[in-house]
């Protein structure tokens, strides 16, 4: 039940048995509630909060339009459905006016309502997730210490997991392996202009200014390229490269950052502006060994351990670290696990086709997709109330941390 479309009815009662009828024969929708009156269905409709409201045209204490004028404004997340007995463009038009999605005409048959009913659902959806988190993107930084070990694949297809998931979320992806990143290669992408380019148009940087440098790859997830040659990348600052994020997360859902396997002031930086960190580990000594040291060192500098997710990536390969010795070292648990598949991802990258495109039904897509469904949930998105997190900026705290350690 959790996952259908809630409606709310109002109408008389004997179209409300009717209706019920309908209903219990369908999968996709269940009625929440029922009203026989204007002033009832606002009530419920305040309390229940439906996403659709069909609504009877002739309700006794008042007529349909100016009802529909009041959800609108009290219930402006769902989607009005006016039901009258006049065809023709005059009702329709006050319906529309009034802020109902739909008019249909009674006597209908089921198929149009239910097809009305799931248009506007979705309709109303896509408003709600526009409405809910454009101008307050999340990001979404993936790091390891380590090279090689699947940053960029896995930044790629979280990319293109989160687009697919709703055709109305944008998603960017921003390449901060500044001198030898790889996302525009990994999507067979040939972008003319960079990062490096953007930021020299910092003073004037804006919404026009940015779809300058934004390279589709599809109509709603788009990237923004490192720099083309090693040496550009001197050229970019921390403060640069934060407020070119910004400035993505107020005309984005998603930001995904891709990033060099290091601890400097820019990735210091990013992480300062994360709300949440994939700290992505492979089965190998080394890479534990690192992951470890990683895990001290952001501890030390107080970053909080709830917005890090550790994730295993190539698990259960046949000569790595078993996923418990793994943990055991860390002292942590890997709240992600991605199967290893080194040829789908060889063949992935060496195409320059995300394998969330060109294999969405193998075990390692699906894990993706489920990580991405996770993240669009808000289920791994922690709190990030600014009472829990440092008081210095993580690049201040790493100058000072070895500061100390040069004195002593």
């Amino acid at each position: 039940m959790t996952n259908k479309i809630k409606v709310l009815v109002a109408d008389e009662h004997a179209m409300q048995l009717r209706f019920k009828q309908l209903f219990e024969a369908e999968n996709e929708a269940v009625i929440v509630g029922a009203a026989a009156t204007a002033e009832e269905t606002i009530q419920k409709a305040k309390a229940l909060q439906p996403d659709i409201v069909l609504m009877d045209l002739n309700l006794p204490d008042m007529d349909g339009f100016a009802a529909t004028e009041i959800l609108s404004v009290e219930v402006p997340f769902s989607g009005i459905i006016l039901m009258g007995s006049r065809s023709g463009h005059e009702d329709l038009r006050k319906a529309m006016l009034a802020g109902a999605k739909d008019y249909i005409v009674k006597p209908f048959p089921s198929e149009e309502l239910f097809n009305a009913i799931n248009q506007v659902y979705a309709s109303t959806k896509r408003r709600r997730v526009e409405t809910k988190k454009m101008g307050e993107g999340k990001v979404i930084t993936v790091f390891s210490p380590r090279g090689g070990v699947g940053k960029t694949v896995l930044s790629t297809n979280l990319g293109v997991a989160l687009a697919a998931i709703d055709a109305s979320c944008k998603v960017a992806i921003v390449d901060c392996n500044l001198q030898f990143g790889d996302v525009a290669m990994a999507l067979n992408l040939m972008p003319k202009a960079s990062i490096s380019d953007m930021v020299t148009d910092i003073e004037h940087l804006d919404e026009k200014v940015l779809s300058r440098y934004m390279v589709n790859f599809t109509e709603n997830l788009h990237i923004l390229p490192a720099p083309f040659q090693p040496e550009k990348a001197e050229s970019i600052t921390q403060q640069q490269l934060t407020s070119v994020i910004n400035l993505l997360k107020k005309h984005y859902h998603y930001i995904i950052v891709d990033t060099a396997p290091l601890f400097n002031d820019i990735i210091l930086g990013i992480m300062d502006i994360t709300d949440l960190l994939l700290l992505l580990a492979v089965p190998d000594i080394m890479t534990t060994k690192n992951i470890r040291l990683s895990l001290d060192t952001l501890n030390t500098l107080g970053y909080p351990q709830e917005k890090m997710l550790l994730v295993l990536n190539r698990a259960n390969s046949k000569s790595g670290l078993s996923v418990v010795e793994i943990e055991e070292s860390l002292h942590s648990k890997f709240k992600v696990i991605l199967p290893n598949d080194g040829k789908l991802v060889l063949s992935s990258i060496n195409r320059g086709i995300p394998f969330l495109i060109s294999d969405p039904n193998s075990i390692l897509a699906r894990e993706v997709h489920l990580l991405a469904k996770k993240i669009y949930n808000e289920n791994t998105v922690l709190s990030t109330n600014e009472n829990e997190l440092p008081k210095k900026s993580l690049f201040g705290s790493f100058k000072a941390m070895f500061s100390k350690s040069e004195t002593s």
